[in-house]
């Protein structure tokens, strides 16, 4: 039985269910803790928006992409697979960029007294 694209980027959407879930609580607790550390909040929050968009993005992009490329530049599937993992690599790797920025922007270095107050 032959499936249609949409078929598969349906599927391919319920396979990443548990991290689209993972994403939206990861953004409500951003927003939650927004009063207490703007900075980090507001990097975290578009993180999470882009990353919710690049997963949702990439479904559609795997499950129609490899036949236009098949089809326009008669590239082979594992040929399009290739090509389409290093851009879903790539455009990922921004997302974390930006995650990463909101992890580390508003560290603050430790007092003398708080490096040296625990003793093992």
């Amino acid at each position: 039985m032959e499936h249609s694209n949409l078929y598969y980027m349906v599927q391919n959407v319920l396979v990443q269910l548990p991290l689209l879930l993972t994403i939206i609580v990861c953004a409500i607790v951003a927003l939650i803790r927004w009063k207490r550390y703007p900075k980090v909040s507001m990097w975290v929050a578009i993180s999470m928006v882009f990353l919710f968009l690049h997963t949702l993005l990439f479904a559609f992009v795997f499950a129609f992409a490899t036949d236009w490329l098949q089809k326009t530049f008669a590239f082979r599937p594992e040929n399009s697979i290739i090509a389409l993992s290093f851009v879903y690599n790539s455009s990922l790797a921004m997302v974390v960029v930006i995650l990463l920025i909101g992890i580390f922007i508003q560290r603050r270095e430790l007092s003398s007294y708080q490096q040296g107050g625990v003793s093992m």
